[in-house]
């Protein structure tokens, strides 16, 4: 994107005293949640997380056996905003977010990452999926 569309400070919407607590729901893996990660240490959120343990030797036996925590987490209804999968983030202990792509974009806006307008935003998305496209294309050659 343009260097115009860079601008952090100044639409940041959480200032430090207003700042939500922000609870990841995801596996031990870094997988879709490290972006959101990454934008919000650079963005100097604080934020925790569940971890849900996988045993990829035990994947052949089902997720179930794989991750036993990630399935009570699913059975007690805490990822039915996102159909049953992972990841979630709660935001502020009652907001559960789910999708990552959407995380990334609302993390980023609240942050001050999005650009000064529709049009920057713009640009950042579309250039946000065009690294996706890459990191797709790579994964599948590198495979």
């Amino acid at each position: 994107p343009p260097a115009s569309c860079l601008h952090h400070a100044q639409l940041n919407q959480w200032p430090a005293s207003d700042r939500p607590s922000i609870l990841i729901k995801y596996f031990d893996a870094k997988g879709v949640m490290e972006t959101s990660r990454i934008t919000m240490v650079l963005g100097g959120l604080p934020f925790s997380e569940t971890r849900w343990p996988l045993d990829v030797t035990k994947m052949a036996a089902g997720l179930g056996s794989a991750a036993p925590e990630y399935m009570a987490a699913k059975e007690a209804g805490e990822l039915d905003a996102n159909l049953g999968r992972g990841p979630v983030v709660v935001v502020a202990g009652e907001h559960v977010l789910s999708q990552s792509r959407t995380i990334e974009r609302y993390l980023a806006r609240q942050l001050g990452m999005m650009g000064r307008d529709e049009l920057a935003a713009a640009h950042i998305d579309a250039f946000t999926e065009h690294l996706r496209d890459l990191k797709e294309k790579f994964q599948k050659v590198r495979a």
